[in-house]
C-alpha cells in the first residue's frame, strides 16, 4: 500500500512537471524583441557662459555633502570631550584631495 502512494505521488510530480514545461513552451515568446531606442537630437554647442555638469560632478558633490554631515555628526557627539579623529583604515587612493583638505579644515576649526 505504501509503495502505491509513493509511486502515485511520483507520477503526479512528473506529470505536473511535464505540463509546466509544455505550458512554458507554448505561451512563452520564442524571440525576445529588443526595445527601440529613442533618437535624440544632438546637444547644442557649449557657449562661453555654459557650465557642463556631468554625473560624476553630481556624485562628487553629493559625497562632499555627505562627508560634511558625517563630520558634523562626529564633532557634535564629541563636543567638549577630548577625542582623536580617526580615519580608520586610511583614505582610498581615489578620494579627491579637495575632500581631504576640506575634512582637515573642518576638524581643525
Amino acid at each position: 500500500m505504501r509503495i502505491k502512494v509513493i509511486l502515485l505521488g511520483l507520477l503526479a510530480l512528473v506529470v505536473s512537471f511535464a505540463v509546466s514545461l509544455y505550458a512554458m513552451n507554448t505561451f512563452w515568446p520564442v524571440t525576445v524583441e529588443k526595445p527601440v531606442l529613442a533618437k535624440l537630437p544632438p546637444l547644442p554647442p557649449v557657449t562661453r557662459n555654459s557650465e557642463i555638469l556631468t554625473p560624476i560632478a553630481v556624485s562628487i558633490t553629493a559625497l562632499r555633502d555627505a562627508l560634511d554631515r558625517a563630520v558634523d555628526h562626529i564633532l557634535e557627539m564629541t563636543a567638549g570631550k577630548p577625542h582623536i579623529f580617526n580615519l580608520g583604515h586610511g583614505i582610498l587612493p581615489q578620494t579627491p584631495i579637495a575632500h581631504v583638505e576640506q575634512l582637515l579644515k573642518r576638524i581643525r576649526a
